[in-house]
């Protein structure tokens, strides 16, 4: 089997999944928005898949087909600008949103997969380990030739401090985060849908169908500046809810590898401290310092302290 074929297979389920999304984002729009709405993003999405389409042919055809074909992509060039021209100030904006939503759920679907891939080679009768994952990292110190000694020593010069910061661009409202992080929930479920009930499976597709209209009615755009403590519990969620069962599991998957491949190297000492408590900074571009507000600042004070508890060994 060719390796584009080997990786079409693959990724049969992340299409399904994103199918899936996709279809409950479309009635969603529907029902919950006007008809231009929805005409205007289906006619946009199949001209631009079909341009897509013939974009990638235009690379393995005849001069003839290849006249026929850039032919057909400049009409369809010219039918994508109409279209766009054509819409009203709020139908753009909703379309705009429709194809915001849209990739919202593309990405939910392809983290969901890496995951799902993850598994599929951990549970591989001929287990070969994934790119980029600790196992490989063994594997690339056994062809190096690297031995325990040498291993303890690069643990113990490692260092990983995380650091939460205001960026300007990290515009993803908390509540699109749970959303999104419930969706993720749901499709791994929906990898074992042929293992439920019919109940079962209709009440998994009417979760996913209210949880994708809760998106596309949710207004990803925050209308109030951000404070410096609305920052710092965003950091906390990604800490509490993501990293604090995450860098546990993270340290556990290493040590067991260490066990088996190399006993007499370990992650106690100076080399358990390699993964440092996270850094939460608030806002330093828009001159709002813990040290210019008191009230602020206590509440940093307090902060640092509930983070201390967390993480702390």
């Amino acid at each position: 089997m060719l390796e584009q074929d080997q990786r079409a297979e693959k990724d049969v389920p992340l299409r399904r999944d994103i199918r899936t999304l996709g279809d409950a984002l479309g009635r969603a729009i529907q029902q919950h928005s006007k008809p231009s709405v929805y005409e205007t993003e289906e006619r946009l999405r199949l001209s631009c898949k079909r341009l897509r389409e013939c974009t990638e042919l235009l690379q393995d055809v005849t001069d003839e087909e290849a006249m026929r074909l850039q032919e057909e992509i400049a009409a369809l060039d010219q039918e994508i600008t109409q279209i766009v021209e054509a819409c009203e100030l709020d139908t753009a904006i909703d379309v705009i949103r429709a194809f915001t939503v849209y990739f919202h759920l593309v990405n939910t679907a392809e983290q969901h997969h890496r995951t799902r891939r993850r598994k599929v080679y951990e549970i591989a009768a001929k287990y070969a380990a994934q790119r980029g994952s600790l196992a490989a990292l063994i594997e690339f110190f056994q062809q190096n030739r690297l031995d325990a000694a040498t291993i303890q020593q690069l643990l113990n010069q490692l260092s990983i401090e995380l650091v939460f910061t205001a960026h300007p661009t990290e515009a993803t409202r908390r509540s699109l985060i749970i959303k999104s992080s419930r969706l993720a929930e749901l499709l791994e479920a929906y990898d074992h849908a042929g293992e439920m009930t019919l109940r079962q499976r209709q009440h998994l597709q009417h979760e996913i169908e209210r949880i994708v209209t809760l998106l596309w009615r949710t207004d990803s755009v925050l209308h109030v500046r951000l404070q410096p403590l609305d920052e710092i519990k965003m950091g906390l969620y990604y800490l509490e809810e993501i990293l604090y069962n995450a860098i546990p599991e993270l340290y556990n998957e290493f040590e067991e590898l260490l066990s088996v491949h190399y006993p007499q190297a370990q992650l106690t000492g100076r080399a358990g401290d390699t993964l440092t408590g996270a850094v939460v900074a608030a806002s330093a571009r828009d001159r709002a310092l813990p040290c210019v507000h008191r009230k602020t600042g206590a509440r940093v004070f307090t902060v640092a302290q509930l983070l201390r508890h967390h993480i702390s060994p």
